[in-house]
């Protein structure tokens, strides 16, 4: 099945959408906030689309937002640049998570573009995460995304999120928190 899943990521229409605090966020600990698949052809303008000002992204000012981001590059590559690494490249089946309140910013290569899908969580599940240290500034940016699963079940979160299904907030949380799963497995290493 995951050859099918990512035959629909090839015909997957570029989109973002950003979601309201829904009133399940403390009956599940943990909300979807916004997600997004998009295309960036070589020598194309990055970020393509208006986000809401808190999420403006601008290369030479970079930005701070509040909720956890997980991005998957599947295509092509770029740079990611935070406060505690330096500019580090970014290669098609790599994944990065930009922490909550931390200064960042990232682009794709001018001569390639890249592939992105990305979601966004928030709520005492991620905080709770974040104090014990699951997701630290030094672990973010990770190889491995393709074998773990996570292309696929972004790929489910972009289907729940196109069907605006009332009530499947519930079902993009655990989808998300499966997605945060799959990178903190990558994060601790092959087993031994």
């Amino acid at each position: 099945m995951i050859l099918g899943i990512q035959k629909m990521t090839f015909f997957m229409e570029d989109y973002f959408r950003y979601f309201p605090t829904p009133p399940e966020l403390l009956n599940w600990g943990l909300a979807l906030s916004a997600a997004g698949f998009t295309r960036i052809p070589p020598h194309t303008p990055y970020p393509p689309a208006e986000h809401p000002e808190d999420h403006a992204l601008d290369w030479n000012h970079g930005r701070v937002i509040e909720s956890l981001q997980v991005v998957l590059v599947s295509e092509g590559g770029g740079v990611l640049e935070t406060r505690s690494t330096r500019q580090e490249r970014v290669d098609a089946g790599m994944v990065f998570l930009l922490l909550p309140h931390s200064w960042h910013r990232y682009r794709p290569d001018p001569e390639t573009g890249w592939v992105e899908s990305w979601i966004e969580v928030r709520g005492p599940v991620i905080d709770e995460l974040l104090q014990r240290g699951t997701f630290s500034p030094d672990s973010i940016l990770q190889h491995g995304a393709f074998d773990a699963g996570i292309e696929e079940t972004l790929n489910r979160i972009h289907l729940r999120v196109g069907d605006d299904a009332p009530g499947s907030q519930p079902e993009l949380a655990a989808l998300a928190l499966q997605v945060l799963a799959q990178c903190a497995r990558i994060a601790a290493g092959p087993s031994r």
